[in-house]
C-alpha cells in the first residue's frame, strides 16, 4: 500500500456494479486475477475546477470530461499503464468536442494529449484557430502549438485556455498586412506574453525582449492591443529619426494616429531630440510621408530644443520628404479680430493664444503670440508667421510682415521693417523701418525712425542708429544729425548734433548745437551747444552764464560796444568780438520765439511766461531786424566818483545801423543841498508837463532796482498817496531822470538825448516834469563825460557839465549860482588828496553853456 497514489481525478455521477468474483467460483478455489471487476453502466463525469488549476475557472458547468460506460478489471492489481477512459470533453466552447481517451499521466491526473487535425481546431466559436497538441490535466487546459487569429500567427510551448480567454509566453508573433478587412499594417515580434479577452476579442501581446517590427521597419517598445476592429499599442513607437510615446496608439495599414501622445524628433547622425510635441493628438500617413498634431490640453506644447523654444500652437503637419514641419494656430477667427487692431489698440488688447516661449536661461522667458511658423529641419530655423507683436522690456515690437526667425540657441534674426512703440504705458514715442534685435525679454537692441513733430505739425524723419533698454528697462535710443542735413526744430530753429529717445518721456532729448533761423545777422556757423528734453509745442532753450556755442565760445544775447569800431552790435547767441568789449544789456534763462510777434526772445521764465519785469529781456524781431528789449543797461560810464545807474528800453536797428536808448538815469554827485533844493522848488513850481509815473519806464526801473513786491509797494503808495510816503535808498539820488531818450552817436563816441527830458527827483524831492534840453554821454577811452542843459521856461534853465571829477554848473538863476559860487572849497571838494578820486563842483560859464547847446542843436539836426 505504501507504493500505492491516488489518481487526483474523480469520476462523478459514477454508476455501476462490482463483481468481487465469478458466480461460479464461490468458494474461490480458482484463482481469477480479473476479479475483482467494476461495471459502469452509465455515462460517468470528470471536472477540472479546483483551484489549483487555473484558478477554479474551468467551471463544471461548461466545461468537464463525459465518460463513456466502461468496465475495469483487476481492482486489486491494476497498474496506470494501459490504463484509459473513452469519453469526450466538452470545454465550454474553447474547442469543439474532443475524443480523446483520459489516461493517467505524470502527475497522476486524468488527462490526454490531443494532436488537432493538420489544419487544427477553430476555437472559440470560430473566433481563431489552434493547430497541433491540446493537453489536459491538473495542470490546466494547455495547447502547444500555433494559434491564429485574424491576421495573426504565433506559436508557444503553452498556451492555456480559459473559458473567456486565452493566455501564453509566444516564440513569436506575426501580423500580416490587411489594407482591406482590417486595415492592419505588417507587425512582428519575438517572444511575447499574449493574453486574449474573448468575451471583448481583444488580444494583448507584450513584449518580453525585443521590440516590435511595424511596418516592416518602425519598431515598437511597448504592447499591443488586437482587436477586429483595430491594432493599438502603448510605448515608444520608432520610425526613421522619429518616435511616439503614447498609451493609445491605434496603428493602421499606411497610417497610425496616437492619443495624448509625445512626439520626438532626432538628428539623423545621433539621439539629439530637435523637436518635441507634448501632448498632442498624433497621425501619421506612411503613404503620403505626413504626420499631424493636434493639440489636446492646455498643458500641451512643443519644444525645440536646439532653439531653446517652446510654442503652444495648436496644430502640427510634417511633411518628411521636404524635413520640415507646418505649425498653425486653431483660433484663425480670432486673428481675424486682431488684424483689424491698431498696433496701440494691439498693446492695450487682452489676447489668450499660441504662443513662442524662450527656455534659455538668458532670455527671462522671452514669448510672443504666433499665428503660424515652419521649422526647417535640415537648418533647424523657425520662421514664424503672424506674429502681431512682441514685448520687450517697455517696449511692443511689430515684426515687419508679422515674420520672425529663430535660430539655433534662441538667435532670432534680426527683424526688418519693423515697428517699435515705447513704452507701452505711455505709447510716446512711434520708431518705424527699425531692424530690431531682440536678445532676451530684458535687452534688444535696435535702429530705426521716428518722426519729429514740430509745432507746424511738420513731421521730419529722425534716424536713431542706436536703440536699446538701459539697466532701468526704459527704451532708450540714439541718433546723429548732422549740420547738412538742415533739420528744423521749428522754422525758427536749425538743429544738428544728437537726439535722443527716452521711452517714460515724451519729448526727445537733444544734445548737440541749434542756431536761428535769421536773415538780420547772417549767422552762418553759429551754432550754440545745448543738453536738454525739448516740448516742440513750447520750444525754448536754457540761456546761462555757460551758454557757449560748439566752439566754447561763451554765446550771449544782447547788445554789445565795441570800441575798435566805435559802435554797438547785436549779440544773438554769440561772444564778444573782443575781451573788452562792453556789453550794454544782455539777458539770461531761456531763449524762446513770439510767434506773433516774430521774435526770437531771452529773459527769465517768469519774465516770459508771468509778465515780471525784474528780469532782462532781449528780443530779436526777426522781421524787422531790430534787436530791442529792456534791463539794467551798462552805458559803458566810468565817472570815477559819480555814480550813476540805468534801466530802461533799447532799439537797436540792425540795418541801419543804429541804436536807440529809453532810460530811467539816476546820478548821485556831491552837491550843495541848498542848490538842489532851489532847482528842485523852481521845477516843482514851473508849468512844464506832469509826469505819469504810473505808466512808462518808471514802473519797469522800480521793478529792476528794487524787485516786484517792494516796487509794487511803491506804485501802491503812489497810487494812494500821490506820493511815496518814504524815499527808498534806491530813489535817493542827487538826480534822477526818469524819461532819457538816448541815441547813440559814433562820431563824437557818445550817447545823445532826443525830444523832451523827464525828470523824477532831485535830491530825493519828487519833481515829475518834462522839460525841454539836451544831454550827451561821453564814453571816453580815459574818463566818461555827461553834460547836459535843462530849460524849465524860457528864462529859466540849469546847466551841468561833469568830466574828469569836475563839475561845472550853471543856471540862469543867480542866486543858485551865486549859492554855489560863494560855498568855500571844503564844501565843495570831496577826496582831495586823491589822482583818482577827486571831486570838485565849481561854477560854470554861461558861455560853456551857450557853447553845448549850440553843438546839441548841430548835432542833432544831423
Amino acid at each position: 500500500p505504501d507504493s500505492l497514489v491516488k489518481v487526483k481525478n474523480v469520476l462523478t455521477v459514477l454508476n455501476g456494479k462490482i463483481y468481487v468474483d465469478n458466480p461460479y467460483n464461490k468458494s474461490g478455489l480458482r484463482s481469477m486475477a480479473q476479479y475483482p471487476i467494476f461495471v459502469s453502466n452509465e455515462e460517468s463525469y470528470i471536472y477540472f475546477n479546483k483551484r489549483s488549476i487555473q484558478d477554479s475557472t474551468l467551471y463544471p458547468e461548461s466545461f468537464y470530461y463525459r465518460v463513456d460506460p466502461f468496465i475495469f478489471d483487476s481492482l486489486s492489481t491494476f497498474t496506470t499503464q494501459g490504463l484509459a477512459f473513452e469519453g469526450t470533453l466538452s470545454s465550454a466552447g474553447i474547442f469543439p468536442t474532443i475524443n480523446e481517451p483520459l489516461v493517467v499521466t505524470d502527475d497522476y491526473s486524468l488527462g490526454f494529449e490531443h494532436r488537432t487535425p493538420s489544419e487544427g481546431y477553430e476555437i472559440y466559436g470560430g473566433k481563431a484557430q489552434f493547430s497541433s497538441v491540446v493537453r489536459l490535466s491538473n495542470n490546466g487546459f494547455e495547447g502547444n502549438g500555433t494559434l491564429e487569429y485574424l491576421t495573426a500567427t504565433t506559436s508557444s510551448d503553452r498556451f492555456l485556455f480559459y473559458p473567456d480567454s486565452l493566455t501564453g509566453t509566444g516564440h513569436y508573433f506575426v501580423l500580416d498586412e490587411s489594407p482591406g478587412v482590417y486595415d492592419y499594417p505588417h507587425l512582428q515580434g519575438d517572444s511575447v506574453d499574449i493574453h486574449w479577452a474573448v468575451d471583448t476579442n481583444l488580444m494583448a501581446v507584450n513584449q518580453l525582449y525585443d521590440p516590435f517590427i511595424l511596418y516592416h521597419e518602425p519598431v515598437l517598445e511597448g504592447d499591443i492591443q488586437l482587436s477586429p476592429e483595430n491594432l493599438t499599442g502603448k510605448g515608444s513607437f520608432f520610425f526613421g529619426q522619429s518616435e511616439i510615446i503614447s498609451n493609445n496608439i491605434n496603428f493602421k495599414f499606411s497610417e497610425l494616429t496616437a492619443d495624448s501622445a509625445d512626439f520626438y524628433l532626432r538628428l539623423k547622425d545621433n539621439d539629439t531630440v530637435v523637436f518635441r510635441a507634448k501632448d498632442y493628438f498624433a497621425r501619421i500617413d506612411f503613404q503620403q510621408k505626413k504626420g499631424w498634431f493636434d493639440n489636446l490640453t492646455e498643458h500641451a506644447f512643443l519644444e525645440f530644443p536646439f532653439n531653446k523654444y517652446v510654442s503652444t500652437l495648436d496644430e502640427v503637419e510634417w511633411i518628411m520628404d521636404e524635413d520640415r514641419l507646418e505649425l498653425r494656430s486653431a483660433l484663425s477667427a480670432d486673428m481675424e479680430q486682431l488684424n483689424k487692431l491698431t498696433n496701440e489698440e494691439l498693446i492695450d488688447s487682452y489676447y489668450k493664444g499660441p504662443e513662442f516661449i524662450s527656455v534659455h536661461p538668458g532670455q527671462d522667458s522671452l514669448r510672443f503670440f504666433a499665428e503660424k511658423a515652419s521649422y526647417n529641419l535640415n537648418s533647424y530655423t523657425i520662421d514664424v508667421d503672424g506674429v502681431k507683436m512682441i514685448r520687450v522690456a517697455d517696449a511692443a515690437v511689430f515684426p515687419g510682415n508679422e515674420a520672425v526667425k529663430i535660430m539655433r540657441d534662441a538667435q532670432m534674426a534680426p527683424l526688418l521693417s519693423a515697428a517699435v512703440i515705447t513704452d507701452t504705458i505711455t505709447k510716446y514715442h512711434h520708431i518705424y523701418d527699425a531692424e530690431v534685435n531682440i536678445f532676451s525679454r530684458h535687452q534688444f537692441m535696435a535702429s530705426g525712425y521716428v518722426d519729429y513733430t514740430d509745432r507746424m505739425g511738420t513731421e521730419q524723419p529722425v534716424y536713431l542708429s542706436s536703440i536699446s533698454a538701459d539697466n532701468r528697462g526704459r527704451t532708450v535710443g540714439y541718433g546723429d544729425i548732422s549740420p547738412e542735413d538742415i533739420f528744423f526744430l521749428s522754422p525758427e530753429y536749425f538743429f544738428s548734433g544728437q537726439v535722443a529717445l527716452v521711452s517714460d518721456k515724451k519729448n526727445y532729448r537733444f544734445t548737440g548745437g541749434y542756431k536761428i533761423n535769421e536773415e538780420c545777422i547772417g549767422l552762418v556757423d553759429n551754432w550754440v551747444a545745448f543738453d536738454q528734453y525739448l516740448d516742440p509745442a513750447h520750444l525754448f532753450f536754457s540761456m546761462t552764464d555757460t551758454t557757449h556755442d560748439m566752439k566754447g565760445r561763451r554765446a550771449r544775447f544782447g547788445l554789445a560796444y565795441s570800441e575798435r569800431e566805435k559802435n554797438f552790435y547785436p549779440m544773438v547767441l554769440q561772444a564778444k568780438k573782443d575781451s573788452a568789449d562792453i556789453v550794454l544789456i544782455q539777458a539770461s534763462g531761456q531763449i524762446d520765439y513770439d510767434v506773433v510777434k516774430n521774435m526770437f526772445r531771452v529773459s527769465s521764465a517768469r519774465r516770459l511766461n508771468d509778465g515780471v519785469l525784474t528780469d532782462n529781456l532781449v528780443a530779436l524781431n526777426n522781421e524787422r531786424c531790430i534787436l530791442e528789449g529792456d534791463g539794467i543797461l551798462d552805458l559803458g560810464l566810468n565817472f570815477n566818483v559819480l555814480k550813476w545807474n540805468a534801466a530802461g528800453t533799447f532799439r537797436h536797428l540792425i540795418i541801419p545801423d543804429s541804436t536807440y536808448i529809453n532810460t530811467v538815469l539816476s546820478l548821485a554827485f556831491h552837491m550843495d543841498m541848498y542848490a538842489l533844493n532851489m532847482m528842485a522848488d523852481s521845477l516843482r513850481i514851473s508849468y512844464a508837463d506832469n509826469i505819469d509815473v504810473s505808466t512808462g519806464l518808471f514802473p519797469l526801473y522800480l521793478q529792476k532796482r528794487m524787485g516786484p513786491q517792494r516796487a509794487s509797494e511803491v506804485m501802491t503808495d503812489l497810487s494812494l498817496y500821490g506820493q511815496m510816503r518814504k524815499i527808498p535808498v534806491e530813489l535817493a539820488h542827487t538826480i534822477m531822470f526818469t524819461d532819457l531818450k538816448l541815441k547813440w552817436d559814433p562820431k563824437t563816441r557818445s550817447y545823445l538825448s532826443y525830444g523832451k527830458i523827464g525828470i523824477g527827483y532831485i535830491a530825493g524831492m519828487a519833481i515829475n516834469k518834462y522839460v525841454d534840453g539836451y544831454m550827451q554821454i561821453e564814453m571816453g577811452r580815459t574818463g566818461s563825460g555827461i553834460h547836459f542843459f535843462l530849460k524849465v521856461s524860457d528864462d529859466q534853465w540849469y546847466f551841468f557839465s561833469y568830466k574828469h571829477g569836475i563839475m561845472q554848473v550853471i543856471s540862469s538863476d543867480n542866486a543858485f549860482n551865486e549859492q554855489i559860487a560863494n560855498l568855500k572849497q571844503e564844501k565843495r571838494v570831496i577826496n582831495p588828496n586823491s589822482d583818482t578820486d577827486y571831486y570838485e563842483f565849481v561854477i560854470s560859464t554861461r558861455r560853456k553853456s551857450v557853447d553845448f547847446v549850440r553843438k546839441m542843436e548841430m548835432l542833432t539836426r544831423n
